[in-house]
């Protein structure tokens, strides 16, 4: 269950933070992706690119949502580096609210808010962190950006309902085709820019994958196919994002693999913008 809220308040030189939640306090692995999610934040509130390489995975990817809405911009993390060692501007006067969080094995999902005093903005984030070889890193974020201008009208509870109809629908059609080992229409389903991630339990090895590469992938069935059933664990949809959880299970395994999903609305229609997986042990056989 994604626990929420928790606060992380840290200025220029400190830092303050709430006890985590009851749901937190038995996770063994929070307290260190609670101090990556602390170097994230401190390393770019103070250009300190130390701090960064100690947040992110080599491989990550970030995605930075425009926020009149259509377009999204994509780094890698060299790339992201690049872009602050030219700004050379430390921001100031921001508070980081940490919103969500959820782990599964060695992949985690945190929500957070970041709020600029004085230029009424928020910036929201979306972490997925893995355990590489002992230690927790940033392998993807999607970052939205709500400026005052742009800050959509509150929605109403019709619309609400709807949205949540539609995020589950397109969930539901990713899910369906998972449990026939086919990729059907999830050309539809996934993002153009989508980015894949998966984590190796045994071997501790990140895979990621594109749009095209994952479907490419996927489209190859394997050798032993167990009946799976699927089901949707966790869903929450803010404006024109979504985050939800979902397992996929194998009985006769008894494996899971549970993936994290963040999806991104253009116009009417909802896609799977990124994927993280977690394969059980006993689930090795089953594909991402």
């Amino acid at each position: 269950m994604f626990a929420t809220p928790l606060r992380l308040m840290l200025g220029l030189c400190w830092l303050c933070i709430q006890l985590p939640l009851s749901a937190t306090a038995h996770d063994s692995a929070y307290p260190d992706i609670l101090q990556v999610v602390q170097y994230y934040y401190e390393g770019e509130n103070l250009l300190d690119l130390d701090k960064l390489a100690r947040a992110y995975h080599p491989q990550a990817r970030l995605t930075f949502l425009d926020p009149s809405g259509g377009s999204c911009r994509q780094l890698t993390f060299g790339a992201f580096l690049k872009a602050l060692r030219g700004d050379g501007q430390k921001p100031a006067g921001r508070a980081l609210r940490l919103q969500r969080y959820d782990r599964t094995g060695q992949v985690a999902l945190v929500q957070t808010t970041i709020s600029e005093a004085g230029d009424h903005r928020r910036l929201h984030d979306y972490l997925v962190l893995m355990e590489v070889e002992g230690e927790w890193r940033i392998t993807s974020r999607t970052t939205r950006l709500e400026r005052a201008r742009f800050a959509p009208r509150e929605a109403s509870a019709r619309e609400v309902r709807r949205d949540g109809q539609q995020v589950r629908q397109t969930l539901e059609a990713y899910l369906r085709q998972r449990r026939r080992y086919q990729a059907g229409d999830w050309q539809s389903l996934f993002h153009p820019q989508a980015h894949i991630v998966a984590i190796h339990p045994r071997y501790a090895r990140v895979q990621t994958l594109d749009r095209t590469d994952y479907l490419q992938a996927y489209a190859s069935e394997p050798e032993q196919r167990p009946r799976l059933a699927s089901q949707i664990e966790e869903l929450y949809v803010e404006g024109d994002m979504a985050l939800a959880k979902v397992t996929i299970h194998a009985p006769q395994l008894h494996g899971t693999v549970t993936d994290y999903v963040v999806m991104v609305r253009e116009g009417n229609r909802w896609q799977i913008l990124d994927k993280a997986s977690y394969k059980d042990p006993q689930a090795l056989l089953l594909p991402v």
